[in-house]
């Protein structure tokens, strides 16, 4: 039998350790994805490598100011499943609003100027622009968009953004335009299968039973099919990106902030519009915020002041609440107004020792709860990932 070398062997370990704390680059397979417990960033924080694997989740956050624009809007980074923070490469003048991140985590859409949207394949690293997506205000020719209302299809081929007229931006650069269905007020929320789904308002008045509607329709266009919405009244209330179809087309979310420190969620079925879940949380929520999906919850960014231990009293907040008012995600500091995750990386393993990490020479490394000695740990016994509890909604009678 071969005698192992203990030098190599602890090598190995300890690398293993490193991995596991997120201190060296690591890249989990797609359906493995998992995510941290907690963000954060240093003040020189690495670029986003060319093809760095799948990421977990993007928000738009501190980092270190290239000009006075960027002191101002932030810098926009992306989140591996083990919390190091890396820098998305974009001008000033184009950051204010998170990326659009694939279900799988694999792509992401973006605005590296002014001049084109991207989508950058995450795994391969190739980006296909779109150079008549112009960054900008709603207008048509070329098609302006501001970056804020993105959805993607479930298999993270094709990316829905907010233009008008609306289109479909695919993988081999083709832009589709998308028929609006009739009537007042229709706007996309998402997909279901290969169609999109699309909220029409028929008018003011709440009571009416036609008042809001779900409308699926192929992209090209067409009758598709109407879904009557029951008890509109958080519907009448949204504004903004705070309303999306779930990845898996049965649900439709909407969110809504009542007051400064807490909000609702209400869950429709799109198979007949009833409301199937409803949730009141003691947090502020931001329905501005595109929502994130975890194994069929919908889940927000939200905003509360909370102690970290290993940090004094420096308050740290919600980067992403769940309808069950659980904590999914936090952030270091109060500087992450909205933060979106992939569904794949909700659904899959949560970091528990929440690795505060990001590259830079200046970078330090913090374990939310958890003392550095976790690293020996590491090397002697492995990384061991937990998944989070989940909540069972109760169902609305």
């Amino acid at each position: 039998m071969p005698v192992l070398d203990g030098r190599r062997v602890v090598a190995v370990l300890f690398v293993s350790g490193l991995l596991g704390l997120g201190l060296v680059p690591g890249t989990a397979a797609a359906d493995d994805l998992g995510y941290p417990s907690t963000i954060g960033t240093d003040r020189d924080p690495d670029d986003l490598p060319e093809a760095p694997g799948p990421m977990s989740g993007t928000f738009v956050g501190l980092g270190t100011p290239t000009s006075m624009a960027s002191a101002l809007t932030g810098t926009t980074f992306l989140v591996s499943e083990t919390g190091r923070a890396y820098r998305l490469p974009q001008t000033d003048d184009v950051v204010g609003y998170v990326p659009a991140l694939s279900p799988d985590g694999s792509r992401v859409g973006y605005f590296p100027d002014r001049d084109g949207y991207a989508i950058r394949d995450l795994v391969s690293g190739e980006t296909t622009t779109f150079a008549r997506i112009r960054y900008g205000d709603l207008g048509r020719e070329p098609y302006l968009f501001d970056g804020s209302r993105a959805w993607w299809s479930p298999d993270s081929t094709r990316l829905l953004i907010g233009t008008e007229p609306n289109v479909v931006l695919s993988l081999d650069g083709t832009v589709t335009e998308v028929g609006r269905p009739r009537g007042r007020r229709a706007s996309p929320v998402g997909w279901i299968g290969d169609e999109v789904a699309w909220k029409r308002s028929n008018g003011t008045d709440p009571d009416r039973p036609d008042s809001v509607e779900l409308v699926v329709a192929p992209v090209a266009g067409g009758p598709g099919r109407t879904i009557r919405l029951q008890d509109v009244d958080a519907l009448s209330e949204v504004v903004g990106a705070g309303v999306a179809v779930s990845p898996d087309g049965s649900s439709l979310a909407v969110v809504t902030a009542d007051g400064e420190q807490s909000g609702r969620f209400t869950l429709y079925s799109t198979a007949d519009g009833t409301v199937t879940a409803r949730s009141a949380v003691d947090h502020a929520v931001n329905p501005n915020c595109p929502l994130s999906w975890a194994s069929g919850e919908p889940a927000v960014a939200g905003s509360i002041d909370l102690p970290l231990a290993g940090v004094g009293d420096n308050p740290g907040s919600i980067a992403l609440l769940a309808m069950s008012g659980e904590t999914l995600v936090r952030s270091r500091d109060k500087f992450a107004p909205c933060s979106v995750w992939a569904a794949d990386a909700l659904s899959g393993p949560r970091d528990p020792a929440g690795v505060l990490a990001s590259g830079g020479s200046s970078s330090t490394y913090v374990a939310v709860a958890v003392p550095v000695t976790v690293a020996v740990a590491a090397t002697a016994g492995g990384w061991f990932l937990v998944r989070r509890r989940r909540r069972v909604l109760e169902p609305t009678s």
